[in-house]
């Protein structure tokens, strides 16, 4: 049992920490050198395709953790 909440909170932990990276990422200074027009990707600034990829990035991560989450409660096979 200690295990499970170990690993939970290691989980919990990561998400955090992925969040305040993703924020990071989205604020000066980290943003300066992905906050360009060139190169174009699938046709929208580089800029915008930056923050669409952590939106999307982070739309997977929520969905991991609620997995995790969903796996935790049922008892799930013991890494949760």
């Amino acid at each position: 049992m200690p295990d499970r909440k170990r690993s939970g909170q290691l989980v919990h932990r990561l998400v955090v920490a992925w969040f305040v990276l993703v924020f990071l990422a989205m604020v000066w200074p980290l943003y300066v050198p992905m906050a360009r027009v060139r190169p174009l990707v699938l046709g929208v600034p580089f800029s915008l395709a930056w923050i669409a990829g952590l939106l999307i990035a982070s739309f997977f991560v929520l969905l991991g953790y609620h997995l995790h989450q969903g796996r935790a409660r049922r008892g799930g096979d013991g890494d949760a």
